[in-house]
């Protein structure tokens, strides 16, 4: 615990002085070229590109030009637009491939805005702040979610993520307290340390075949009932799902090796972890005193188990029965030809 508070302080002591900063920087941009509508702009060392590197305009919708300078816009640099808290939409054209970080933290009147399927990652602290936004479309081949993307959009009540998507960072979606369902996609490989961390309306989750399930990583999901954790995982991580408060039921598989000790603390009496018997899983809940029950998918296994041995059982006497028969038939045979002998 006094590890995270730690790096939570380090963290906030640098969004301050980065957004301290940041707000200056806002304010006297990096001036390389302004258009009329007030984007400040750069153009790159091979003079193909143009790059947004702020805005001193007093329009709350934004349209990011296609071009400039007849050189396509690619990218949004890093907080282009922080601070710029009168902003409530921007459109993002199909050019753009990338977006900086803290691009648009802090732009608390933010409702909607568009993300090109063109950007493959959303970078550390791109939307942290925005207060206002309520639903975001991912880009379609979007690959990874850094840390703090989206950590205190208070109003984001819901977010669809693409299959192409791999890692979620640290604190992604910390205290995004009105979302309420997520499906996270089956090929996702990290869920970073904190990730969904008081998402105090998230009602349930599926957890994918992750290595493990990071430290915080759930923690204050007030809302949250049940969980499923996918075969592959094999570590559950500090405080993982601690103060879950009415967390009802966990599904945990037989790939689990490791389960932190404080991993379910200030969870209610009455939850049940459900597993396989004999499990890691097992052992754990009865450890902690905490009531344990066979999961479906362990029962699905041991009745195809049970059955595939049954069916094997049918196999081996169908197949010995014939020749149990024959050999029987033999036995008699040879009794009665010697009792023949010995009276003849």
């Amino acid at each position: 615990m006094r590890k995270k508070t730690l790096i939570k302080l380090v963290y906030a002591a640098a969004a301050f002085f980065m957004f301290a900063s940041n707000r200056i920087y806002a304010i006297y941009p990096r001036d390389f070229g302004k258009t009329a509508d007030g984007f400040y702009y750069e153009i790159t060392k091979d003079g193909t590109e143009t790059i947004i590197t702020g805005y001193s305009g007093d329009k709350t919708g934004i349209n990011i030009p296609e071009t400039i300078e007849g050189k396509t816009v690619t990218s949004i640099g890093s907080q282009a637009f922080v601070w710029r808290s009168e902003i409530t939409s921007v459109n993002i054209p199909s050019t753009v491939d990338s977006i900086g970080l803290s691009a648009f933290a802090k732009c608390l009147s933010l409702e909607k805005i568009n993300i090109p399927d063109e950007v493959d990652i959303i970078s550390e602290n791109t939307f942290h702040d925005c207060e206002k936004l309520t639903e975001i479309i991912l880009p379609k081949y979007l690959s990874e979610i850094k840390r703090n993307a989206f950590e205190n959009c208070i109003s984001l009540a819901h977010i669809e993520f693409p299959d192409s998507l791999k890692i979620i960072g640290n604190s992604a979606f910390e205290n995004c307290i009105s979302l309420t369902h997520i499906e996270l996609p089956d090929d996702l490989k990290t869920i970073g340390n904190s990730a969904f961390e008081n998402c105090k309306s998230l009602k349930a989750i599926s957890v994918p075949a992750v290595f493990s399930v990071g430290d915080h990583s759930f923690k204050g999901c007030h809302s949250l009932e049940k969980v499923e954790i996918a075969e592959g995982v094999e570590l559950i991580d500090e405080y993982a799902f601690a103060e879950c408060l009415n967390l009802t039921e966990i599904i945990i598989p037989a790939s689990v090796e490791k389960i932190a000790e404080n991993a379910f603390i200030a969870c209610p009496g009455t939850m049940v972890i459900k597993g396989y018997p004999d499990s890691f899983a097992e052992g754990f809940a009865k450890a902690k005193g905490i009531r344990f029950e066979i999961s479906e998918p362990a029962a699905e296994y041991i009745e195809k188990t049970s059955m595939g041995q049954r069916q094997m059982i049918v196999m081996i006497i169908s197949l010995w029965l014939p020749a149990l028969a024959v050999a029987s038939a033999l036995i008699v045979i040879v009794a009665k030809r010697q009792k023949k002998e010995k009276n003849g």
